[in-house]
């Protein structure tokens, strides 16, 4: 009895990327995302941080890693390029430059880096209010690159700085209005948390042990790594399921190709055979005249 064997995954060719972008504009997207993924095959799971210049990306990672100076923190523009550090023997964690539409390049930079993570931050300072629209655009840029199947999993919304909200009140309302306003314009619910990296790291930094457990506890800190101790758990085949969602993109780029060239075929059928036709007919009209030359 043949019994059937089912196909293993396959990886993908070193060249795919490349032989993708040479097929058309419609395949630069999906190339650039197989070409991450490969760079990135050395089986680390990378936590990488977006946003904006200055929401305190640096510091929260920093606040991760309970060392405050590991990533180089400040008022004003600092981090200009990726930047990364083993958090795990398995666990990278890459600070990216913030979002500005006045530097393309440091733009760029960051995009690249968020092609390969397992996991985003997307860091907001909440202190300020709501989420806004440079930020919900940078949100949608970044469900373009992941896939809009995967991009509520693989993104969590870090509210930081919530030392910094007068009362508890204002925090709950600010991060209210985040969730919504990621929702109405995105369409999902990110899954949240709202922190403080600079309670954090005073609590570690805290001569006096019960006052500085209280101020770790208070940062929300310790709830995230948590979370962020589970998707690494559960993001082992990170990889695998990225590299299928390029292959099913892939899938529809080609079926809908396919169907434009057969609709193409198909009206081209239907000209050759109007033109029979009247051919055939121009034919019939000149063959009396034909038979009657003949005579």
């Amino acid at each position: 009895m043949n019994v059937s064997k089912k196909p293993s995954f396959r990886e993908p060719d070193e060249n795919l990327a490349e032989k993708l972008r040479c097929l058309g504009p419609e395949f630069v997207d999906v190339a650039a995302r197989i070409d991450a993924i490969s760079k990135a095959d050395d089986g680390k799971f990378r936590i990488v941080n977006a946003g904006m210049m200055n929401p305190g990306k640096s510091t929260l990672l920093n606040a991760l890693l309970g060392k405050p100076e590991v990533f180089k923190t400040a008022d004003v523009r600092e981090t200009t390029e990726v930047k990364s550090v083993s958090w795990d023997s398995n666990v990278i964690l890459s600070d990216t430059p913030g979002f500005s539409s006045a530097i393309i390049e440091d733009d760029c930079e960051a995009l690249s880096a968020l092609r390969s993570a397992d996991l985003i931050l997307f860091v907001h300072n909440i202190a300020i209010g709501g989420i806004n629209k440079a930020e919900l655009d940078i949100l949608v840029e970044v469900k373009e690159i992941i896939g809009e199947t995967e991009f509520a999993s693989r993104v969590l919304l870090v509210n930081t700085r919530s030392d910094e909200c007068p009362d508890d009140a204002t925090l709950k309302t600010n991060c209210k209005e985040c969730d919504d306003l990621i929702k109405e314009n995105l369409g999902v619910k990110l899954v949240s948390y709202a922190i403080s990296p600079k309670l954090y790291l005073e609590g570690i930094a805290c001569q006096k042990k019960d006052d500085g457990l209280v101020l770790k506890k208070e940062s929300g800190i310790e709830k995230l790594i948590r979370a962020l101790r589970t998707h690494v758990k559960n993001g082992s085949s990170r990889r695998a399921s990225a590299l299928r969602l390029a292959i099913e993109e892939l899938q529809g780029i080609y079926k809908a190709e396919t169907e434009r060239l057969s609709a193409k075929k198909l009206a081209l059928n239907r000209e050759q055979t109007k033109i029979c036709n009247q051919w055939k007919q121009t034919l019939e009209d000149i063959r009396p005249y034909w038979d009657e030359c003949r005579k």
